[in-house]
């Protein structure tokens, strides 16, 4: 296997590794349960499908939750910090064995958008411990799962859903391309293992991320994974016409789109053995 993770950027506030608890989910963060309504009947029905006939679990548990980095916070050197307004909207199945992270912006995010030019040591100051997505959706886990290491161990599937990260997008679209010579692929999508350039170019994007720290972070409860990730759209994309200017915004265009990554890690009681998850080549 390549060095996947050769490129993964290091987190400037340095959390890798860390298990979190509840007290960081109340340190700065308000946690809402949402109603689950609709969210999911446009782009899951096929994945959802999949996902229940495999696990044989229905999604009956699913649950949706916003958390918000709207209070002040204390960082681990006890200095106060202000609220960043991050936004994780979650949602969670015990029994499928899923998690799906829907629209997702970190508080490193947030202060980059307000701050274009902060220091990289600068965000490590002004973000609470818990700040990290996969460290987020992997403390939630816990808690779910009664904050007990074999049930936490049982997660099987990670979804990317209403895609929106411009550089996932514009992968996604290459792969679409010169794979069916289109920008969109409906469910059943594309499929990929992380032996395949493609599954890793995914792995790499902001958006496969949080799925690689998941396993990277947690390989005595996880044990190693070989992960196949499944990538598809929902709606349409407007091509071009005559009449439109050519300095038309191209996110314009695929307004109608939504993008979709599935990640499934296999089944916890069939684990492989495989290299490959190493801390260090986060660093390297």
């Amino acid at each position: 296997m390549q060095d996947t993770y050769a490129n993964l950027h290091a987190d400037p506030a340095g959390s890798q590794g860390r298990e979190f608890g509840l007290k960081d989910l109340k340190n700065g963060w308000s946690v809402i349960e949402k109603p689950v309504g609709a969210a999911y009947d446009r782009g899951w029905s096929g994945a959802f499908k999949q996902i229940t006939d495999t696990t044989q679990n229905p999604l009956s548990d699913l649950r949706k939750f916003e958390l918000e980095q709207n209070m002040e916070f204390t960082t681990d050197a006890g200095v106060e910090g202000k609220a960043t307004n991050a936004i994780y909207d979650c949602a969670y199945s015990v029994k499928a064995s899923l998690i799906i992270a829907d629209f997702t912006q970190s508080p490193t995010f947030k202060l980059k958008e307000n701050q274009p030019d902060i220091a990289k040591d600068e965000i490590g100051r002004r973000v609470p411990p818990l700040h990290r997505l996969s460290d987020t959706i992997w403390t939630q886990w816990r808690q779910l799962s009664g904050d007990n290491n074999l049930n936490a161990g049982k997660l099987r599937y990670i979804g990317r859903s209403d895609i929106a990260n411009p550089d996932s997008k514009y992968i996604m679209r290459a792969i679409f391309v010169a794979a069916r010579n289109s920008k969109t692929v409906p469910w059943p999508g594309l499929r990929y293992s992380m032996n395949q350039e493609q599954g890793q170019a995914l792995l790499g994007t902001p958006n496969g991320l949080a799925t690689a720290y998941v396993l990277i972070d947690h390989p005595a409860i996880l044990g190693p994974r070989n992960p196949v990730v499944t990538i598809w759209t929902d709606g349409y994309f407007r091509e071009h016409t005559e009449s439109d200017d050519e300095d038309d915004d191209p996110e314009t265009e695929e307004a109608s789109v939504n993008y979709y990554m599935l990640w499934d890690m296999g089944d916890p009681n069939k684990i492989p053995d495989i290299s490959g998850f190493r801390k260090s080549r986060l660093r390297g």
